[in-house]
């Protein structure tokens, strides 16, 4: 999966996070397809799952933890 994924554009934006190697991007591209899909970073978010609640209070924000919905015995695991 990686060489076929080495000419695609997504493939070396992801490869440049820090943290992200050759195998988290071949399942990040299998499992998102293509991001540019996505209109805005909110309808990704809809789309994986994750729920990132914020608070605010008058000039006082609060940020939470990243919550994943839906129900984990579904979510599929990418081995190469």
């Amino acid at each position: 999966m990686v060489d076929f994924s080495k000419e695609r554009i997504e493939y070396q934006v992801l490869l440049s996070f820090p943290g992200i190697g050759e195998a988290t991007a071949v399942c990040l591209i299998g499992e998102i397809g293509d991001i540019r899909r996505f209109q805005n970073h909110k309808q990704l978010n809809a789309y994986v799952g994750i729920d990132i609640m914020r608070y605010q209070s008058g000039n006082t924000y609060y940020k939470d933890k990243i919550n994943k919905r839906g129900n984990n015995k579904h979510e599929k695991s990418c081995t190469i």
